[in-house]
């Protein structure tokens, strides 16, 4: 077979050509739809004192914010004091988001403080 009959098989006949019965065993573990389930979308507007944006819980399967505002920065701490600008809490410049859930090991099991470098600055907060 040339390079261009095995080009053109490829091109053809390898992406109609059904998966192998073993191939298909493991898609079909692998893929499994969600029920779908409610969200919760309540936000927080942040001041420029550290203040609780979400209860501390175990029962958060997702979490994830964003900072809306043009020009403000957010940050955000779990369990502890948000602080501007410091390594111990999560800076949010405007735009930027931040998520937590099954793929980043969890939600930490403290409450969710922020602060923000102008009063009353947007805060996007979903969780499930």
């Amino acid at each position: 077979m040339s390079l261009r009959e095995f080009a053109l098989a490829c091109l053809l006949g390898a992406a109609l050509a059904p998966a192998p019965a073993a191939a298909q065993q493991n898609i079909n573990a692998i893929v499994s739809a969600q029920a779908p389930s409610a969200r919760n979308f309540p936000g927080c507007t942040v001041g420029v004192a550290s203040a609780q944006c979400l209860a501390a819980g175990t029962g958060y399967q997702f979490v994830q914010i964003q900072n809306t505002h043009a020009t403000n920065a957010i940050a955000c701490a779990w369990g502890a004091a948000a602080v501007l600008n410091s390594n111990g809490s999560v800076q949010l410049a405007p735009g930027l988001s931040a998520s937590w859930g099954p793929m980043t090991g969890g939600i930490p099991n403290g409450a969710l403080n922020c602060i923000a470098s102008a009063p009353a600055t947007p805060l996007y907060l979903e969780w499930k």
